[in-house]
């Protein structure tokens, strides 16, 4: 065999085996995580959706103002999101027994939107901005992650 010929075959050969491997088939492509969009005012929170399956969970936030900049805190616990232990600055203490934060934005001013996209697991959940007397005054919403 010439040696041209001898490396075209063997180019072909390794061709065949590289695009060999694996099977011929391609990996699947993970779906989305959901996406729930949150919209912050003056002084709510407001969620499209109420729910979601465990995983990987998208919040989309948008701060609509009109006057004050906001945060907003995902907190897992079994309390009612109503009622979360306070500290003595006016704001929820998220190290207190029985809360674990999972994902925060902090200093989201008026008119812009962020995403996080925390791992959540199944439970009840508290979603808040917690600036100072931000939550007292109406700041927060309970939220389900669903097994």
């Amino acid at each position: 065999m010439r040696p041209v010929a001898a490396a075209l075959l063997t180019s072909l050969v390794l061709a065949a085996v590289v695009a060999g491997c694996g099977g011929g088939q391609a990996s699947p492509t993970p779906a989305p995580p959901p996406t729930v969009a949150v919209t912050l005012d003056e002084w709510s929170v407001a969620l499209d959706q109420a729910s979601v399956a465990t995983g990987p969970v998208k919040f989309v936030v948008t701060n609509a103002g009109p006057n004050n900049d906001h945060e907003f805190v995902v907190v897992r616990t079994d309390l009612d999101a109503g009622a979360l232990p306070m500290s003595d600055e006016g704001t929820v203490d998220e190290a207190a027994d029985g809360l674990e934060v999972l994902g925060e934005i902090e200093d989201l001013k008026v008119g812009e939107s962020q995403e996080i996209t925390p791992n959540l697991p199944p439970g009840s959940y508290a979603l808040i901005c917690n600036i100072e007397a931000h939550y007292a005054a109406g700041m927060w919403i309970s939220f389900v992650v669903e097994n």
